[in-house]
């Protein structure tokens, strides 16, 4: 709010210049006030070219005016403008100069406010005019670092709040969800000891269980891992690793899809085909491979749940037009009933996410019966079709 006042301070000069400037008859008057507006511009944008443009120019006009004693350099309302308007922009490049380039900015500016005197040639004022434009600089310096060190502490302040929040859900995923999985894991693992050599088909089902329940465990340490990393750190790791991917991240892409369709065969009694080519979705951004494959894992979850004796189940890949889809199809089970659409009043909320997930993305997601079975379709726009179209 502070920096609004002085630039509006700074307006209310830059018309009091305007009309010294108009009535004035040296040029050098004239860019004098251009620099001026140049100047209010950059400090209320902090944008790095027309600052430097500011504090080139002013510069410039100081040593055209050194160079032509004869000539006026400014007036004193165009000015004490420009310096007022040069001191905005050493606050705001003090408050935003990260490195050598922003601070050689602030260094370039402050010089331009101390030299301004010069142009209004030299008179016993002349030392008092540079100690206040000295003063004026350093106190506009002194302000922006300030600000400066509030923007670091507020932006510190943040990251702390949400490291405790990860760390947080990492803690709750450790002890609750974790939990409850190895305990499935362990209580799979004594089932499969425990069973006789006469239940030929249930140890398959057994071994299925307890390597999904590994696979769950290691998906949660992984994700645990994430949590408990700050992302800087994480950044830097990846960019270590040369391929700007980390390990740690658990997230699922296209190649993912086959051991997925693999991993359900182990857990049903009927026949699962992986038609089409999971390729196709090599080409979707990662947020784009990650929602289909949730979405033909809710939609093989559902099928476990509500078809567990369906005879066929299919998850197919097709390529349409500018599109890509996953269709996930069961056949459903003689003399079973009709399935409603999933929704809140009857549960389905994993749909409902993967519906919302793909609607962010561009793309749809259809649920509903088809034959005697269920039918869910995960479709997102495919990136190469645009690129195709302007061919």
């Amino acid at each position: 709010m502070a920096r609004g006042y002085l630039i509006a301070f700074a307006a209310v000069l830059l018309l009091a210049g305007l009309l010294d400037a108009a009535t004035a008859s040296s040029p050098l008057v004239l860019a004098s006030f251009a620099v001026a507006a140049v100047a209010a511009t950059a400090s209320s944008r902090a944008r790095a070219v027309t600052s430097w443009a500011a504090a080139g120019s002013s510069l410039g006009l100081t040593v055209a005016t050194v160079l032509d004693p004869g000539s006026t350099g400014t007036s004193v309302p165009v000015g004490t403008a420009e310096a007022l308007a040069l001191t905005l922009l050493v606050l705001t490049t003090t408050r935003r100069a990260e490195r050598w380039r922003g601070w050689s900015l602030t260094t370039a500016t402050a010089l331009a406010v101390v030299c301004l005197p010069v142009r209004l040639g030299w008179s016993p004022d002349s030392p008092t005019l540079v100690a206040g434009t000295v003063v004026l600089s350093a106190v506009a310096v002194a302000v922006g670092s300030a600000l400066r060190g509030a923007d670091a502490a507020r932006r510190a302040a943040v990251t702390a709040v949400r490291r405790r929040e990860r760390e947080e859900v990492a803690r709750e995923l450790h002890d609750v969800v974790a939990h409850h999985v190895t305990g499935m894991v362990v209580a799979t693992q004594a089932a499969r000891l425990v069973a006789t050599r006469s239940d030929a088909r249930l140890d398959p089902t057994l071994a299925a269980i307890e390597g999904a329940g590994a696979e769950a465990l290691a998906a949660m340490r992984r994700l645990v891992e994430v949590l408990r990393t700050d992302p800087d750190d994480r950044l830097a790791q990846d960019g270590a690793d040369g391929d700007g991917t980390g390990e740690r991240t658990p997230v699922p892409q296209a190649e993912d899809l086959v051991d997925l369709v693999r991993r359900f065969r182990g857990v049903t009694t009927g026949r699962v085909e992986l038609l089409g080519d999971p390729r196709e979705l090599a080409d979707l951004p990662v947020d784009g491979q990650v929602a289909l494959y949730r979405a033909t894992q809710e939609a093989l979850t559902n099928t476990a749940r509500h078809a567990p004796a369906a005879d066929l189940v299919q998850v197919e890949v097709v390529r349409h037009g500018g599109t890509v889809s996953v269709e996930i199809t069961d056949s459903g089970a003689a003399g079973a009933r009709r399935r409603e659409p999933a929704g809140p009043a009857g549960g389905g909320f994993g749909l409902i996410g993967m519906r919302e997930r793909l609607d962010a993305l561009g793309g749809s997601l259809n649920a509903g019966p088809h034959g005697k079975g269920w039918r869910v379709s995960a479709t997102l726009p495919h990136p190469t079709a645009g690129a195709e179209g302007q061919r």
